[in-house]
């Protein structure tokens, strides 16, 4: 039977999957990133956003490769909107997968400085004032409500901690509230920025998804729970070291990683675990100091077995499942979740 377009667009059935022992704990992954062209929890969180007026245009401002721009742009072209897009770049003539899918699915699509990118949303609020305005990468109470499509799916009493990417942060804040009530130990590896620059904001984005006093799920020792990547904390950032673990990985399980946050944070979940692989590949320039609070919320679970939710964002990234990776680029730009 040939699947509907709209079918497309729903998020993927839970799939989990054994990935390894590690020091007599187990390993699972969530493979969100099997969904629609690997879009991940994007497209989950966009689920959130769909009672939108596909009479009325779209905009939508991010960094030109992160993965929030390409997939909301995509999924509301798509749905029928009218999209225009801002994407900051640092690229004079950009050639980027993401950047020929965002110039192909937008209606129109500026990118260039936070100046110029500020003066081209003032033109286009003032063509068209009914436009409907996204909140940056989707951080809403409507983008929280969509990842509810997923919680409710995991049987999380079968696992004694669960470990998610934060970017933004939306989906770890969302995860937080749904099993507020559980005995899960839930942790996030802080991606998107620093931890301390992620919990300095925390209040403002808290303030944002509209919850009521008794919504917000921080507990006392909450930012023990939050901890940033053991390498390269610097956004964005790749070295050999990286990329021989993603092409590891890929080559032993056939799980495809992404730089900028699934394999910093299997990466990191294994140092934390004392993989022995993973003590010579790090020299003193390339780890971070230990967190032993972190550390010792990750073993504080009598239940051994850790389910990491994988989220996607692959799409900017086939270049890493390819035989020929001696010219991969370092030199790479933002993919903010």
């Amino acid at each position: 039977m040939t699947k509907s377009f709209e079918s497309f667009l729903e998020p993927p059935k839970l799939q989990i999957e054994f990935w390894k022992n590690c020091n007599g704990f187990e390993i699972y992954i969530l493979r969100d990133d099997k969904s629609f062209l690997s879009l991940g929890s994007k497209l989950r969180r966009f689920q959130g956003f769909r009672y939108l007026d596909s009479k009325k245009p779209i905009l939508l401002e991010g960094s030109l490769g992160s993965n929030f721009l390409i997939t909301f742009t995509l999924l509301f072209a798509l749905s029928g909107f009218r999209v225009y897009t801002l994407a900051k770049s640092y690229e004079a003539y950009p050639k980027s997968i993401n950047y020929q899918l965002l110039k192909k699915y937008s209606t129109e699509i500026h990118y260039g400085s936070h100046d110029y990118l500020y003066k081209a949303k003032e033109s286009i609020l003032v063509t068209f004032p009914d436009i409907q305005t996204i909140p940056k990468y989707g951080f809403s109470r409507e983008g929280e409500l969509g990842y509810q499509s997923l919680w409710k799916d995991i049987e999380v009493q079968n696992f004694g901690t669960l470990l998610l990417d934060i970017g933004s942060g939306l989906s770890f804040l969302s995860a937080k509230k749904y099993f507020q009530n559980r005995t899960v130990n839930l942790l996030g590896l802080s991606l998107g920025e620093s931890k301390e620059s992620w919990l300095k904001h925390l209040p403002n984005n808290i303030e944002s998804l509209n919850w009521n006093k008794e919504d917000i799920p921080l507990e006392a020792n909450f930012r023990d729970s939050i901890t940033n990547p053991i390498l390269l904390q610097r956004f964005a950032s790749i070295n050999k070291t990286l990329i021989n673990f993603i092409q590891a990985t890929y080559k032993e399980s056939g799980l495809p990683l992404e730089p900028v946050y699934s394999a910093k944070s299997l990466f990191t979940l294994l140092y934390y675990l004392e993989e022995p692989k993973l003590n010579h590949s790090l020299n003193d320039n390339g780890k971070k100091e230990i967190d032993h609070r972190f550390k010792e919320r990750l073993s504080a679970s009598s239940n051994k077995k850790i389910l990491y939710v994988h989220q996607g964002g692959l799409l900017s990234w086939y270049k890493l499942f390819t035989s020929n990776l001696e010219n991969l680029s370092t030199d790479i730009h933002p993919h903010t979740n």
